[in-house]
């Protein structure tokens, strides 16, 4: 029996993780009322449960109850909505390049690879929101080498050797071996040294009588 003496229930929104297994909701009972009544919807007939708070099962997606102001006999004319909001728990995933040496510090990571093998490695970090729900970040970490080339050739002198990026005119060198340098980076960014030890001969000269 509906009647205009008990008003309606006073209630807020409510918010859960959509992982979360204790979903409980509940309302204030209006004026002259001392519980509640929960329904699926403003006109259905099936009460779903007759208290102040509600526990719903199986809730897997944004939800609407409805809820009345009930003192044993009479029930509140209005039903008031109760929206569920499920906020999703999230995964992201990253991939990123370092060499060896250097430190990783994006996404709240701190990643020192100053003694790490070159290779991939697999990282995770784990937040929560202030709802306490979970957000994973996993980080696929590709860790570069430097890359040191040593090389060792053979010129005569006077002659310019252009191998391996490497402008090295002997026609002013004296006979001998030398060591040359030749730095740049590879495509991830990382140290690239070339040492070419060179050995610089004489010409030969053939004296005829």
């Amino acid at each position: 029996l509906a009647t205009y003496n008990i008003s309606c229930a006073i209630t807020s929104n409510f918010e859960f993780c959509e992982n979360d297994n204790d979903i409980t909701v509940s309302a204030i009972p209006g004026y002259n009322a001392n519980t509640c009544k929960w329904y699926v919807s403003p006109s259905s007939s099936t009460c779903l449960a007759t208290a102040t708070s509600f526990t719903p099962s199986n809730i897997t997606t944004d939800t609407v109850f409805y809820v009345s102001s009930y003192n044993g006999t009479n029930e509140s004319f209005e039903r008031k909505p109760v929206h569920i909001h499920l906020i999703p728990t999230s995964t992201t995933l990253i991939s990123a390049d370092v060499c060896k040496g250097e430190t990783y510090n994006e996404y709240n990571f701190e990643i020192n690879t100053a003694d790490s093998t070159p290779a991939t490695y697999t990282y995770y970090q784990h937040l929560t929101n202030q709802l306490q729900c979970d957000s994973t970040v996993i980080l696929t970490l590709a860790i570069h080498p430097h890359v040191t080339t040593y090389l060792t050739d053979e010129i005569c002198i006077g002659n310019t050797y252009t191998l391996y990026n490497f402008e090295i005119n002997t026609v002013d060198s004296t006979i001998g071996t030398y060591t040359y340098y030749q730095y740049s980076n590879t495509s991830f960014g990382c140290d690239s040294t070339i040492i070419l030890s060179l050995t610089i001969h004489p010409t030969k000269t053939t004296t005829l009588i």
